[in-house]
């Protein structure tokens, strides 16, 4: 089998003593001493406010030049009238409202009970009489304060008397998710399947909804006039007497809803397709343009002619009085499917909605696309010649300078792209599709099996492999494609790297990692516990795997050991890695997330455009880790 196959086989061996605790390879003491250097991600500064670009929840203005926008990963922000700035977090948790006494008196609610406290110096941790979710909070003075959440099960209230925060007994099993306090007796509550309260000085009670929908949002102008926004574009008026329902100019989740006054008022709108900004002239709502498309999780108007909206990636938009224009934003939020590298300074990425990315070697730039079509796959021949893949048969070429559709005779998804050389090349995707570039023309080759292909490798022109669904393998020989019998025939194989034509790798579903030793493909037992949706062999001491549970996870087999390193992106899933040294290397994934491997043995990480919130009333449901292929190839 030859020297690089046994190298391979001892470090599967290896790996699997490792992940079973037989060898204390693994996560621990010992992995600090191997890739200590690797361990420590950093966000690359690119002049934005969150360079990480962390999605940000919730934003509240003590005046024109003093605001804070919240969210993920403790993420703190102030405005200070010229500019956003980043400020010291005592959370890592996820922040998901803020509210203002004074500009020397705020409070921050968030994730597991988290609560902040602002002096007029710094935030500091205050204690919690919960380890609830906290989704909100409403302070009616330095003395009287509220917040609600959600503890999983039911609604959750506790109340600050000016000393200490308590709980506060919910008459609801809804979740509640927003809140507004007029005065001391004087609040609301709203929350899921349309839940409704009011404080009326003594008693938090439930009071009659119009709609059934998640509410997420409320405002209120006063004690007889407010409104509340949520899920399906539902819009509710308080008239002082009762809610009612009143006419939308959308069906889409309404996230956030800020009240100038009773003639005016903005709230955000949209999901992952349809954004869209609404107003309020006093008569009816209606749709203003966004100057972006990335959703938008909160508004705060200072007056008729300032105000603020932030949302996920970090996206912050101001208002003018007269026009909505952004003031920061991420180069994109869409998912990244797949990254190569022809050299450091010239790296290309592709992802949903036809998304196109190019690393200069300084910065990231976002390219024109001649599609809108998900692209899952993109391969190199040169800097002059490129190839990228997608949803619908979807083919693109790249010819140096612009990156223009090509025929394509399938409209099945396709999955994945390699060439060998100019004049040859290899596509594959749903339903047994395989396609061949004889350098003239991208032709239907035959197939012997109808299961979406996810992955496609060539050792050499005459020998090449693809992987897919329910465990298919099948090998090109130079003449024809065979199925290969498959040691996992249950699960899906998302990747294939081959180091030589006696040692390759292909890893998918629940944790399968699976070995070729130049005669049969076998199982390696591991202990991982993950879905593993790529892998790159760089040598036989330097192998990398990217894997998905509750956070993307990055494996790396150094020759004597496996490190795992969490990725610190909390929720995006990772898809895609590319190589060109030991030290020098790309990984991108879901919400546009990109992480690189610096050329020093340290690993940055660069952006972070959005992050879902799960558990944020009325966000866009769609998955972000589901399979990017699987999902439109079957």
């Amino acid at each position: 089998m030859g020297e690089k196959s046994f190298i391979i086989k001892t470090f599967f061996v290896l790996w699997f003593l490792s992940s079973i605790g037989i060898l204390n390879l693994g996560v621990g003491e010992s992995q600090s001493a191997t890739l200590s250097s690797t361990t420590n991600w950093t966000c690359f500064p690119d002049g934005t406010p969150s360079p990480c670009h962390r999605s940000l929840y919730s934003i509240a203005l003590a005046s024109a030049s003093d605001g804070w926008a919240v969210g993920v990963e403790g993420t703190i922000l102030h405005w200070n009238g010229i500019a956003w700035v980043s400020i010291p977090s005592p959370s890592t948790k996820r922040l998901n409202s803020i509210a203002l006494v004074s500009a020397n008196d705020g409070w921050i609610v968030g994730d597991f009970g988290a609560i902040l406290h602002w002096n007029g110096v710094a935030w500091s941790t205050a204690i919690s009489p919960t380890s609830a979710n906290l989704l909100a909070v409403a302070m009616v003075s330095a003395d009287e304060g509220w917040a609600v959440g959600n503890n999983g099960s039911s609604g959750v209230i506790i109340r600050w008397n000016g000393r200490t925060w308590s709980n506060v007994p919910s008459p609801t099993t809804n979740w509640l998710g927003a809140m507004a306090m007029i005065s001391a007796d004087n609040g609301w509550a709203v929350g899921s399947a349309g839940a409704i309260l009011h404080w009326d000085g003594n008693n938090w009670s439930p009071k009659v909804s119009p709609t059934t929908s998640g509410l997420s949002s409320i405002s209120m102008v006063s004690a007889n006039d407010g409104w509340a926004v949520g899920g399906n574009g539902t819009i509710l008026h308080w008239d002082g007497d009762n809610w009612s329902k009143k006419p939308s100019p959308t069906t889409k989740p309404i996230t956030s809803i800020a009240m100038v006054s009773a003639i005016e008022g903005w709230a955000v709108s949209g999901d992952w397709f349809d954004l869209s900004l609404l107003r309020w002239n006093g008569i009816s709502w209606s749709i203003v343009s966004s100057p972006t498309t990335v959703h938008l999780s909160a508004i705060a108007m200072v007056s008729s002619g300032q105000g603020w909206a932030v949302g996920w990636g970090g996206t912050i938009l101001q208002w003018n009085g007269s026009s909505w224009s952004i003031a920061a934003i991420p180069t994109t939020s869409n998912r990244l499917n797949s990254v190569t590298m022809i050299s450091t300074n010239n790296v290309w990425a592709v992802g949903d909605n036809g998304t196109i990315l190019h690393w200069d070697g300084i910065h990231w730039s976002s390219i024109p696309s001649p599609t809108n079509n998900e692209l899952q796959s993109i391969a190199m021949v040169s800097s002059l010649d490129g190839w990228a893949v997608g949803f619908g048969g979807t083919i693109l070429r790249w010819n140096g300078n612009v990156w223009s559709s090509v025929a394509s005779p399938v409209v099945t998804s396709l999955n994945a792209v390699v060439l060998t050389s100019a004049s040859d090349g290899w596509a594959v995707g749903g339903e047994g599709t395989i396609l061949r570039w004889d350098g003239t023309n991208w032709s239907k080759e035959p197939s012997p099996t109808t299961k979406a292909f996810l992955s496609v490798a060539l050792v050499s022109p005459v020998d090449g492999w693809i992987v897919g669904d329910s465990g298919t393998i099948l090998h090109w020989d130079g003449v024809h494609w065979s199925t290969v019998v498959s040691p996992s025939p249950m699960d899906a194989l998302e990747s294939i790297a081959m180091f030589s034509a006696d040692a390759g790798l292909a890893v998918g579903w629940h944790s399968t990692i699976l070995q070729w030793d130049g005669v049969h493909w076998s199982n390696v037992p591991n202990s991982l516990n993950v879905g593993l949706t790529d892998v790159k062999i760089v040598s036989p001491n330097d192998i990398w795997a990217l894997g998905n549970s509750d956070r993307g996870k990055i494996f790396h087999w150094d020759g004597s050991s496996t490190v795992t390193m969490v990725s610190p992106t909390v929720s995006n899933y990772l898809y895609s890695i590319a190589m060109v040294s030991a030290h020098d290397g790309w990984i991108v994934g879901s919400a546009g997330i990109i992480l690189r491997t610096g050329t020093d043995g340290s690993a940055n990480k660069l952006f972070l455009p959005l992050i879902l919130n799960d558990n944020q009333l009325s966000q866009p449901t769609r998955d972000l880790h589901s399979n990017p292929r699987l999902s439109n190839t079957r």
